[in-house]
């Protein structure tokens, strides 16, 4: 909860805006490669799944417990851009 409620938030902000950011800056790459269509977007809670999952093939390439909390952190960020929606 620590590290991602406090200290991230001070380097990087609310995963919510962060993840928002991210998430333009995939749809724009996306679209420029024609991988998706006018319309279709990636979202802020597709970022942090995405990430998941990014740890997710680190790890079977190479376990390591550094995957499984930053696997945990992402999710935990979910949460927290679903806690936002929900204000």
């Amino acid at each position: 909860m620590r590290i991602t409620s406090e200290d991230r938030n001070k380097h990087y902000g609310h995963p919510r805006e962060n993840f928002a950011n991210t998430a333009l800056a995939m749809t724009a790459y996306l679209r420029a490669c024609r991988k998706l269509r006018e319309g279709e977007e990636i979202t802020p809670r597709d970022v942090g799944w995405l990430m998941v999952l990014l740890k997710a093939m680190r790890d079977g390439n190479m376990p390591k417990r550094d995957n499984l909390v930053d696997a945990a952190g992402y999710l935990r960020c979910v949460e927290r851009v679903e806690e936002e929606v929900d204000r």
